[in-house]
């Protein structure tokens, strides 16, 4: 390219580039200036663990991340700066998030290229790409800070990508890995996928790095990183426990607890065929992966460029695993973006070469084709549904990014109306319900607005979803005992649509919330609920009824002229096949208890590691309920009815409980 152009494509890139980034942070803005939710995930989910390592709390030996121990701790420098409140916490996650998006895009394509021109272009052309293929979900935090777990990953491919010499590259492959691991578990493991599939390529064509001390020094170096890393957090007790909690707890639940209604989940190959979404991301991940394959024995350039995309195509599909505990589009976007990324270098090495062979032809046209990108970008705006903007729109843009910065700094952020009004409103009931000296004691569902207003923790977890694992619901349930916490906080139906699994899955912990605190205030989220004085009370062990099965899949609950609310326990024994020893899919299954005639009426989920579980159904009056034992799965498995009993929920607890499912 002459170089009178480049100075010209510099600043339009740029500019492209910086409106993209500008309109990002107006619609941040607007987020956390007037913050309104939601109460159940995302922006607390962050909080509570940084507000705990403001006390001085150890990730792994008091608290737990469940998308990843290091997570907290990257964001927690912006947190401080920003003013340590929930909106320094929002900050922090938007701009973080945004910069893990952002960032990793021109190292990629700078060492794919080794042009500072092209990796600028190429950066331009997939931020303004990321709205029509979804990537923007990476961009922006949503309640799982998708981009900042999968940044690492992508910014590995750099390195991959940047013609190290082979055991310096290993050893930065190996820190980048490491760090990887604590900020995104499931990246973390894929992106062993990726360095393995990276190194058998290059032994396959004979390129460096493909010898055996590679894998050796990466897997050293990845290792080291991590449990130093774990360590230094938590120290050696800590790291345990936080490796215990990704490699143990979490996977045990991911199907079972994650995968079952109300989300939507894969459950036969009949669906998996079907699911036009899933097959075009990874048709096209084998596709591209067969050309470059094709280009790198071909091609001496191709080996050093070539083998590395395939090494991260393989990664994009071993990080996408989740999809197969539910469907949510978010887990194919690691997979799109390099899909993006190998697409964006073999058009722009495609483009080089018509350059290379009739620069007199072809060059202007490339010229024409880059500028003309740029100027309609800035004119029409970067397409962004979180804060559409162009040229014509930049004052606005930026006082409005501006604005929101300025507003969390000077500790101008507030809560929305109704987020206030729900605050307040409990607020307002603990103070005039307090019984006990000191700062109240809350256990909540969902630890958030309400703890951090007061100043206190969570007695145990911050969220019941993250206290899985196959003793979790039994230590839940043994911590809430110990604790004896003055208020409880949870949510009702009308805000939740997972309550009612909730409960199905920790019974034992609702129903003694039920019979021992009653209700002191409604918001449109929750219930607030106060301790009632006297003893705690357990859930009764006398009353049971036995209820015979009539198959092994079957059974049903004779009627009650009064209807009500009743406790079920089922006893069962889970068969399964030998598909449970393949990765992954082999912890597919899910055992479900379909429920007819009675509430409520989603299926109930059991636990593949017990043999009972214990749930509420409310009968209709003179009405039989029936049940049905079915396993959805990909890999095979049944599981049989061995015995179940019944019997009624305490007239208290009962009224407490159906109060939950009220809209």
């Amino acid at each position: 390219m002459p170089s009178r152009f480049r100075p010209l494509l510099y600043a339009l890139y740029s500019a492209v580039i910086a409106l993209w980034v500008l309109a990002f942070l107006q619609g941040a803005a607007a987020q956390f200036t007037s913050f309104d939710g939601p109460f159940w995930n995302g922006a607390f989910q962050h909080y509570n663990a940084l507000r705990r390592i403001d006390a001085g709390q150890a990730g792994g030996v008091d608290f737990q991340f469940f998308h990843g121990l290091g997570v907290p701790y990257l964001h927690h420098p912006l947190y401080r700066l920003f003013g340590g409140d929930l909106y320094a916490g929002e900050a922090a996650r938007y701009l973080v998030n945004l910069l893990a998006y952002l960032l990793p895009y021109p190292a990629v394509f700078y060492a794919a290229t080794r042009s500072r021109t092209a990796a600028l272009g190429l950066t331009a052309v997939a931020l303004v790409a990321s709205e029509p293929l979804g990537l923007h979900y990476l961009a922006w935090p949503s309640h799982n800070t998708p981009g900042t777990r999968a940044a690492v990953p992508y910014l590995l491919l750099a390195v991959l990508l940047a013609g190290l010499r082979p055991r310096r590259e290993a050893g930065l492959a190996g820190v980048l890995a490491g760090c990887g691991f604590l900020l995104g578990t499931e990246h973390g493991v894929a992106v062993g996928v990726m360095l393995a599939v990276t190194w058998a390529g290059r032994w396959w064509t004979g390129h460096p790095g493909g010898r055996g001390v590679y894998l050796a020094v990466a897997g050293g170096f990845g290792v080291a990183t991590a449990g130093g890393l774990l360590v230094a957090i938590g120290g050696p007790d800590g790291a345990v426990n936080a490796l215990r909690y990704a490699f143990v707890d979490v996977p045990a639940d991911q199907f079972w607890y994650f995968g079952t209604t109300p989300l939507p989940y894969l459950g036969s190959w009949d669906e998996v065929f079907a699911d036009q979404r899933m097959l075009l991301a990874y048709g096209a991940a084998a596709t591209q992966a067969g050309a470059l394959l094709a280009w790198a024995a071909r091609s001496p350039g191709g080996r050093a460029v070539g083998v590395p995309l395939v090494g991260a195509l393989a990664y994009g599909v071993a990080a996408s695993v989740g999809y197969l505990s539910y469907t949510g589009y978010q887990f194919h976007l690691p997979l799109i973006r390099v899909e993006l990324t190998v697409a964006l270098v073999l058009a722009w090495r495609a483009a080089a070469k018509l350059r290379a062979a009739e620069p007199a032809r072809v060059g202007p046209a490339v010229r024409a084709l880059q500028v003309g990108f740029a100027v309609a970008v800035l004119v029409a705006g970067p397409l962004q549904s979180y804060g559409p903007s162009s040229v014509a729109r930049l004052p606005a843009v930026v006082r409005a990014a501006a604005g929101g910065c300025r507003a969390v700094y000077r500790g101008e952020c507030r809560l929305s109306d109704r987020a206030a009004g729900h605050l307040d409103r409990l607020v307002r009931a603990v103070e005039a319900n307090r019984g006990r000296p000191g700062p109240p004691t809350i256990w909540s569902e969902y630890a958030g607005l309400l703890e951090a207003h007061f100043g206190v923790f969570h007695p145990a977890h911050d969220y019941i979803i993250h206290a899985r694992g196959p003793g979790g619901s039994a230590d839940y349930l043994a911590a809430f005992r110990a604790a004896d916490p003055e208020f409880a906080f949870t949510f009702h139906k009308g805000y939740w649509p997972h309550v009612e699994k909730h409960q199905a899955a920790d019974w034992g912990f609702y129903e003694e919330l039920f019979l021992n605190y009653e209700p002191v205030a409604r918001t449109w989220v929750g219930h607030l609920w106060r301790r009632r004085p006297g003893p705690w009370k357990a859930a009764p062990e006398d009353g049971w009824e036995a209820v015979p099965a009539e198959l092994p899949d079957a059974v049903t609950l004779p009627p009650r002229p009064g209807g009500g609310a009743v406790v079920v326990e089922v006893r069962y024994e889970v068969r399964p096949t030998p598909g449970r020893y393949l990765p992954v899919l082999g912890q597919s299954p899910r055992y479900l208890l379909f429920p007819f005639y009675c509430r409520p009426d989603l299926p109930v989920p059991a636990r593949p590691y017990a043999d009972r579980m214990t749930f509420p159904v409310v009968l209709a009056p003179g009405t039989p309920a029936h049940f049905f034992a079915t396993t959805r799965s990909l890999v095979g498995g049944r599981w049989v009815v061995t015995g179940v009993r019944v019997r009624p929920l305490p007239a208290d607890a009962a009224g407490h409980y159906q109060e939950t499912l009220r809209p």
